[in-house]
Order: C-alpha cells, then structure tokens, then sequence
C-alpha cells in the first residue's frame, strides 16, 4: 500500500493504524505527491490516519470496522485529501486498486 496526498498542503508525521498492522510510518508527503509502498499484513477500505499540517494534528478515525471487508492481496493507494468544516481540517480518505 502506498498514499497518495491529493490536498494542496504538504502532510507531515503520516500514519496509518489497524488492528493488525499497529502504526504504520509513512513520513512526509508534499502536496501531489506518492509515498513509496509498504506491506501491510492486512487492510480494510477504511483505516484510521493521522498526520500534521503546518504542525496542526489532523486525522481521520473511524468508528470501528464492523461491516468492513478485508481487501484481497494486490496493490492500493490510501488517497488522502484535507477538508476543512468551521476551521477545522480534516482527512477524507479512498481506496484506489492499482491495475494489475
């Protein structure tokens, strides 16, 4: 799995946190840009994120992952973009299946 920052802000400090992985290091991501990709022992469609903008914690956690199906073994890009709702930034996040 890779990320993929499709906001106009650079992402320091990126993580991503399952069950099964623990924390996930992804670093920092200028605006538009690719990480490099890590395996991960399993994913779900959604996952919880946290990184900082301009030394702003910002991060998406999902409430659990009840209903959630595993993803099948392949190649995945976590899409982040930054929304931002009464000055509050936030991730929202997707899925893209890389074509085989």
């Amino acid at each position: 799995m890779r990320i993929s920052n499709n906001s106009h802000c650079d992402l320091k400090n990126i993580e991503i946190n399952s069950p099964a992985n623990g924390l996930v290091h992804f670093g920092m991501l200028k605006s538009k840009q690719n990480s490099g990709y890590q395996k991960l022992k399993e994913a779900y469609p959604i996952m919880a994120v946290t990184g900082t903008i301009s030394d702003k914690k910002i991060e998406f956690l999902p409430d659990d992952y009840i209903g959630e199906q595993l993803l099948q073994p392949g190649k995945y890009t976590y899409e982040l973009s930054v929304i931002e709702v009464d000055s509050i930034k936030y991730f929202r996040s997707k899925f893209v299946v890389e074509k085989k």
